[in-house]
């Protein structure tokens, strides 16, 4: 599985913030929400799962909330550096949560039927055998109780002086789209990872589609469309990044050969067309919540 094996990088690691941020008035409402169905499960003390927490972008928040005293947490994740970095950031005690080292593909050292909600975002999407993750994880929660997939969605946009404007990034928007085609139609042509389980591409309908053959039921979709948070990015920083590995899900699973070729065939598309490498435009993002109820 070395795609993902650079999650132990420690330079993505250490960058691993400044290109994944989200709001913190977004994670306060993720919390919010996730704190409402907790609520619904009976009983004072609950068990819940982050499965792939990284550095706990996600996880954090709910552990300096009050209201999760009785709440243990878990952070599962394949990177140990990831989980050094975690267990490093002194804001917080120990007391609240504990540590998985496990890949979601394979069986999790987890006792069945023991965890009251599970929670994941920006995991899924990476691993060639998600179905065999979720179906794991699923092994590990209590009947009746939640599983939550968290997806970010992305647009172009503009706003802050200096940046593009309205008719600006009108003309622009389709550079942008065919800018990303093009690197998935490389990431295609060079190496394929898996796009074959299609779960990155299809806004989880597959776990609709596959949702009687797991034993779930979705139970809600939730999203506050006027939260959001915007990422300045411009084209040779995203083509930087890539070839750096600092964005680490585009291209996290490409080995450096074919990540090199893939970067200098985007630069050569961007000289082609004479469009200004350092143009600088917004990505406006928010998220969805996808809620599961495990039958």
């Amino acid at each position: 599985m070395k795609y993902i094996s650079i999650f132990n990088d420690q330079e993505v690691v250490s960058n691993y913030d400044n290109c994944r941020h989200i709001d913190s008035k977004v994670l306060d409402f993720l919390v919010s929400e996730i704190d409402q169905i907790i609520q619904q499960i009976p009983g004072d003390y609950h068990v819940v799962l982050d499965a792939g927490v990284g550095n706990g972008r996600i996880l954090i928040p709910f552990l300096k909330n009050s209201n999760f005293n009785k709440t243990f947490f878990i952070g599962l994740d394949l990177s140990s550096q990831m989980l050094r970095e975690l267990s490093n950031r002194p804001e917080f005690g120990k007391n609240k949560f504990g540590l998985i080292n496990s890949d979601l593909q394979k069986e999790l050292p987890i006792k069945r039927r023991k965890i009251d909600l599970i929670y994941t975002f920006a995991t899924l999407h990476i691993l060639n055998l998600w179905d065999s993750a979720v179906h794991n994880l699923l092994n590990c929660l209590l009947r009746n109780r939640y599983f939550i997939l968290i997806k970010e969605i992305n647009q172009f946009m503009h706003q802050t002086e200096g940046f593009l404007g309205d008719t600006e990034l009108e003309e622009l928007e389709p550079t942008l789209n065919e800018f990303m085609h093009l690197y998935h139609d490389l990431r295609k042509k060079y190496y394929i990872p898996f796009e074959k389980s299609g779960l990155c591409y299809s806004d989880y309908t597959l776990m609709d589609k596959m949702s009687t053959k797991l034993g779930i039921k979705k139970v809600s979709a939730i999203e506050d469309p006027s939260l959001r948070w915007e990422k300045p990015h411009c084209f040779s920083g995203i083509i930087s990044a890539f070839r750096k590995k600092h964005i680490t899900t585009w291209g996290s699973d490409i080995p450096n050969r074919e990540r090199v070729l893939i970067s200098d065939k985007l630069s050569e598309w961007l000289i082609k067309r004479r469009i200004d490498p350092e143009k600088n435009f917004y990505i406006n993002s928010r998220l969805q919540i996808f809620v599961y109820k495990k039958l």
